[in-house]
C-alpha cells in the first residue's frame, strides 16, 4: 500500500480552495475516486500519510485543510525558564506545571512591551510550595495568584516579575528543551482571559496578536476551543474569531 502522487495531486486540486475538509467528505472522495473498497483502518492510514507528506493539516477533530506550510510554534526559552523548570521537576517530579513569559507575545504584537512577567503555573496545592522554592533559590519579585491591587501597585512597576498561579487542568502543554511550556492555543486563550497579567497586550493589540499567530503558525481548533471551554471563555473567543478574524463557524463547533 502506497500513497501515489496522483492521490496527492487530486486531493490538492479538489480542496485547495476550501477552508476546511470534513473527514467524511475526504473519505467519500478517496473511495469514489481511487479506492472503492476503502475500509476505515485503511482510510486512517491514508490520512496519516497525507499529513506526513505535508499536504494536510488538522484544524480540529475530524476536520482537515490543505497545508499552508505553517510551522509549529516553539517559543524561545532562556536561563530563567530552564532554572525554574529544573527546580520544579527536581523537587516535584510528578507535578503538572508550565513556565513561560508575557513577552513571548511581542513576536506577534505591534507595540513591543519592555517589561516582562514570568508565569509559573502549577497544581493548586503546590503554589505556595513553589513560591518558597523559588524564593529560597534567589528569585525576587515573586507573587502568588496576585490580585488587581498587587498588579497595579507592584508588578506594573517592575522590569520583571514572577507570578505563581494555578494551572488549569488539561491545559495544552509541550516540552521545549526540557522546559514545559504552553502550546500556542493555551497562550492565545490566556491572552483574552488573564487581562491583568497581559494588560499591556489588551484591546486592539490582542486582536493583532491573534491574527498574526493564526497567520504564521498551525492552530488546532479542537485544542483551542476545548481549552477555552475549561476557562469558560469559549463564547467570547468564538465571537472574536468570527467577527475579527473571519473564521468560519464550522471550524469552531
Amino acid at each position: 500500500m502506497s500513497l501515489s502522487k496522483k492521490i496527492i495531486s487530486e486531493v490538492r486540486s479538489e480542496y485547495s480552495q476550501r477552508s476546511f475538509i470534513p473527514r467524511n467528505e475526504l473519505y467519500q472522495f478517496l473511495k469514489d475516486r481511487f479506492l472503492p473498497n476503502l475500509k476505515e483502518t485503511t482510510f486512517r492510514w491514508y490520512v496519516y500519510e497525507l499529513k506526513k507528506s505535508g499536504l494536510l493539516d488538522s484544524v480540529r477533530r475530524g476536520v482537515y485543510k490543505i497545508s499552508e506550510n505553517k510551522s509549529v510554534y516553539e517559543p524561545f526559552t532562556d536561563k530563567i525558564h530552564k532554572k525554574i523548570s529544573n527546580l520544579i521537576s527536581t523537587g516535584y517530579p510528578d507535578v503538572s506545571y508550565c513556565v513561560w513569559s508575557s513577552n513571548w507575545f511581542n513576536q506577534f504584537s505591534v507595540h513591543q512591551v519592555s517589561s516582562n512577567i514570568v508565569i509559573v503555573e502549577v497544581e493548586k496545592d503546590l503554589m505556595f510550595s513553589v513560591f518558597y522554592l523559588l524564593n529560597d533559590n534567589g528569585f525576587k519579585d515573586i507573587y502568588v495568584n496576585p490580585d488587581k491591587k498587587t498588579y497595579d501597585t507592584y508588578i506594573s512597576q517592575n522590569k520583571e516579575s514572577i507570578i505563581v498561579k494555578q494551572l488549569v487542568t488539561k491545559s495544552p502543554l509541550q516540552e521545549i528543551k526540557n522546559v514545559k511550556t504552553p502550546k500556542i492555543e493555551k497562550m492565545l486563550v490566556d491572552l483574552i482571559s488573564d487581562t491583568e497579567t497581559f494588560i499591556s497586550y489588551q484591546g486592539h493589540e490582542s486582536i493583532t496578536i491573534l491574527k498574526n499567530a493564526f497567520k504564521e503558525f498551525q492552530i488546532n481548533f479542537t485544542t483551542l476551543i476545548n481549552y477555552s471551554r475549561r476557562r469558560k471563555k469559549d463564547v467570547m473567543l468564538k465571537k472574536i474569531l468570527k467577527e475579527k478574524l473571519k473564521i468560519s463557524e464550522d471550524l469552531l463547533k
